[in-house]
């Protein structure tokens, strides 16, 4: 089955594989996240962490702890933002 990018509110990965997450389903796809970042950008999706990618508009809040940055989106799923990518999620949280 495709999974239409357009309808995914967030991708995690382990290894070779990537999970798509969208209505409330999850599908697992074999490529790598780097790949996956390539085909997803396009699409309105960004990079967090080396295994997370999310669509901003499903942020509903930017979880800040002593040491972690994390993100929670709309379906409930709270995922961390990697050093590298904090300063696009403050930003792009700031301006929404």
């Amino acid at each position: 089955m495709r999974v239409p990018l357009s309808q995914v509110s967030h991708i995690t990965a382990a290894r070779d594989h990537v999970f798509l997450h969208a209505e409330g389903r999850t599908w697992m796809h074999r490529t790598t996240m780097a790949r996956m970042e390539t085909l997803a950008a396009p699409h309105g999706l960004m990079r967090i962490h080396r295994s997370a990618m999310i669509r901003p508009s499903q942020v509903v809040a930017v979880l800040q702890s002593a040491k972690s940055l994390k993100v929670r989106l709309a379906c409930g799923a709270e995922l961390p933002v990697g050093g590298a990518y904090r300063n696009a999620i403050r930003a792009h949280h700031r301006d929404s």
